[in-house]
């Protein structure tokens, strides 16, 4: 087992030498950020995910690097669970559209709109796409969902073409290979007008 966390905890040997007292020595933990874990590629077959994810200021970065490290060949799954109670507290279709735009599919659900758990898969890179080598626009990739699209078009081969109108810096910062490895962006801070003559044409 593999526990993650930003901040240094206090009771981490704790964490460990209470799991040591439950028979279980096979704990880890690291201080990372969700942004870059401290896992190889493809490492990890369960990552669960419990009231994290609306807390996460770049969720695209974060997802994308979950889906790095998940062991999908081997029938990996990624679980995220969400409470009301929690102040950043994210409605089930929220997580589902957000997750699904970084190359998931949703599997399983349980509970209710209150407390939920949703399980996903990830998608082969190849399963279903049609985007190799095709150009695509999208509009509003400055963050959000239109980033998380952005990102998971680029993953499936497509050069995609970033529009946003008064967010420049963050479509250089999308365009770095740090923040989308292997994949393929191009983008400005374009009218809409010049947009829809190059489509036009």
């Amino acid at each position: 087992m593999i526990a993650v966390d930003i901040q240094p905890v206090d009771d981490a040997p704790g964490l460990s030498s209470g799991a040591a007292g439950g028979g279980v020595t096979n704990v880890e933990t690291h201080v990372a950020s969700a942004h870059c874990l401290p896992l190889a590629t493809g490492a990890w077959t369960g990552p669960f995910s419990i009231t994290v994810l609306p807390e996460i200021p770049d969720r695209a970065r974060a997802l994308a690097e979950l889906r790095r490290v998940l062991d999908w060949p081997a029938g990996g799954v990624l679980s995220i669970t969400e409470e009301f109670y929690d102040p950043d507290y994210l409605f089930l279709t929220e997580t589902v559209r957000l997750v699904e735009a970084a190359g998931f599919r949703l599997e399983e659900r349980f509970g209710n709109w209150a407390v939920y758990t949703a399980n996903f898969r990830r998608v082969a890179e190849d399963e279903g796409s049609t985007f190799q080598d095709k150009v695509v626009i999208v509009t509003g990739a400055s963050s959000g969902i239109g980033k998380a699209v952005a990102l998971r078009l680029a993953s499936a081969g497509a050069l995609a073409s970033l529009a946003a109108p008064k967010r420049r810096e963050r479509l250089e910062e999308l365009r770095r290979p740090s923040a989308a490895p292997g994949r393929r962006c191009r983008g400005g801070a374009r009218p809409m007008s010049a947009t829809r003559r190059n489509v036009a044409t």
